[in-house]
């Protein structure tokens, strides 16, 4: 397949991001290095554009084709050259070029315009682009769809939990009598007579391996992988320190948790409502953090947090209606994982040309 070569600023204009303080809230999302922030009222491109990180993340190059948004001071956006460019290709080339080796920061990551512009890229014919990027947009569809399948299902999750223990309005409420705000039978009591968080066993990079297994830390992606776990089944994590101190995450296969806390199906029976009622809490859980300049937050501190109890049977009863619902969760993150991987093994093979591209 012939190729020519460009520089990056044949083939976009890069442009800076800025300040979005000022502005009211609103519908209209806001970018920066590390993905969407929140939205805000007012925008500064509305056309497809692909968002090139400033400080932060080099390796988190976005793709924004939805109309009008905004992009923080840590991210540039782009005007494409759809003349010489198909916008979608482009990103993905980029995204697939190692982006440290231009990396000018001294302790943050970080890229300028005259870097950016001096990039090398290699393109084949804008027809040839165009019938690529069909074929590998097609996946990122499938994979948004089930994206959005997946943000219903844990909306109807919530719903459920709400619904049941907070309105109190679960399968015969109106035959259980109100003592002191509560149903007869429920009380107040700790975290701990529910289920109890246990401290994870750190693991060293240079243990981590080629293995398919996520270690789960302090942040919100996994922090690498392993050969074997040491939590088994569905289980419920949260970052113990970090920024992300408090984060609350479910995890349906096997995982080695490390600098995080942990509860485990094999501990409590009714996993999915444990999963959902911490997440009703999350803001007394993010109070407990200690600590200014590494917030942390401790296992021991959690346990001791005040709660609604509801009977056992209840929440074992809300536990297998949840399932259906977290399971088909699990189906759709699969589905997902598949789709990204078949996406992520076409895309080299079609854009160096090995996989005929037909008409």
């Amino acid at each position: 397949m012939e190729r020519k070569k460009y520089k990056l600023s044949d083939l976009l204009t890069i442009k800076n991001g800025r300040d979005y303080k000022h502005l009211e809230e609103g519908n209209i999302p806001v970018f920066g290095s590390g993905g969407y922030m929140l939205s805000r009222s007012s925008f500064l491109y509305d056309k497809p554009s692909i968002l090139l990180p400033r400080k932060g993340t080099l390796s988190n190059i976005q793709y924004y084709n939805k109309g009008k948004f905004w992009t923080v001071d840590t991210c540039f956006y782009s005007i494409i050259n759809d003349e010489l460019c198909d916008g979608y290709y482009l990103y993905r080339y980029l995204r697939n070029l190692d982006l440290s080796r231009y990396d000018t920061g001294a302790s943050i990551p970080s890229m300028t315009q005259k870097t950016y512009n001096k990039i090398k890229v290699f393109l084949p014919s804008l027809p040839t682009q165009q019938k690529i990027s069909s074929i590998l947009s097609s996946y990122d569809r499938l994979i948004e769809n089930n994206t959005r399948r997946i943000r219903l299902l844990e909306q109807m999750a919530e719903n459920l939990y709400k619904e049941w223990f907070v309105r109190f309005r679960f399968p015969e409420h109106e035959n259980v009598e109100m003592v002191n705000g509560l149903p007869k039978g429920w009380k107040i009591n700790s975290l701990k007579e529910i289920c109890e968080f246990k401290r994870g066993r750190n693991i060293t990079s240079a243990e981590m391996c080629d293995g398919i297994i996520q270690v789960i830390s302090a942040g919100v992606a996994p922090s690498g992988y392993h050969n074997k776990a040491n939590v088994h089944g569905v289980s419920v994590t949260m970052s113990s320190s970090g920024a992300n101190a408090g984060y609350i995450s479910i995890h349906y296969d096997d995982i080695w948790a490390a600098d995080c806390s942990y509860i485990s199906e094999k501990e409590t029976e009714d996993i999915y409502y444990v999963y959902e009622l911490l997440n009703n809490i999350r803001q007394v859980i993010n109070n407990f953090q200690i600590g200014a300049a590494q917030p942390h937050v401790y296992p021991k501190d959690i346990n001791r947090i005040k709660t609604c109890v509801p009977p056992k049977e209840l929440r074992i009863k809300a536990n297998t209606n949840l399932s259906k619902i977290h399971k088909e969760i699990h189906k759709l993150y699969k589905q997902n994982q598949l789709l990204t991987r078949q996406r992520d093994l076409l895309l080299p093979r079609l854009m160096s040309g090995k996989l005929e591209v037909k008409s």
